[in-house]
């Protein structure tokens, strides 16, 4: 049994799926920055799990569930905006560059372009609707992925201030308890 090798797009590579358009969990398609991607999962992972051992723990099954389900969703949403396709323009050679095809051919890849696609150099690819590159994804945010981004980052924010919140609250009952009262 040969296992596949990755196929490079860009700078990135596909690592498993049918190729371009695709959503994780179909598709696994990292970008050249994916060892920051590692990076971000394991401060998710790590910082979560040490909150429900020390925590959660000691709050009660409600406060652990919603710790383990707002840590689950986060990283849901982190896989589909750090492992799907951002919106890569499949590469199609110019034939002929005239002058009025020129603005839409891309300098870097010298491939045709859609409007609203820009190249990134981070990536080496032309995106749709390139927002940004985004290092701790590892990779663009584009059409594709925008919306899965934007949900990461809300899910990131309920997940940080629910954490801060159940410490404090630990916090004070510990206090409370210590004082005796």
């Amino acid at each position: 049994c040969a296992v596949p090798q990755p196929r490079e797009i860009g700078a990135g590579a596909l690592l498993w799926g049918p190729g371009l358009g695709g959503t994780w969990p179909r598709t696994c398609l990292v970008g050249p920055d994916w060892p920051c991607a590692v990076v971000t999962i394991s401060l998710i992972v790590g910082i979560s799990a040490a909150w429900i051992v020390y925590v959660a723990e000691t709050a009660g099954a409600l406060f652990a569930a919603v710790g383990v389900l707002s840590t689950l969703l986060t990283l849901l949403c982190f896989c589909k905006t750090a492992f799907s396709d951002p919106g890569i323009q499949a590469k199609q050679p110019v034939l002929v560059v005239d002058e009025s095809s020129a603005n839409i051919v891309c300098p870097h890849c010298n491939v045709y372009r859609a409007r609203g696609t820009f190249h990134c150099l981070m990536c080496n690819a032309c995106v749709e609707r390139l927002d940004h590159h985004c290092p701790w994804t590892g990779k663009c945010i584009g059409r594709r992925t925008i919306r899965y981004f934007r949900a990461f980052l809300g899910m990131l924010s309920l997940h940080i201030v629910f954490v801060i919140i159940s410490i404090g609250v630990r916090f004070i009952e510990s206090a409370d308890a210590s004082l005796g009262t």
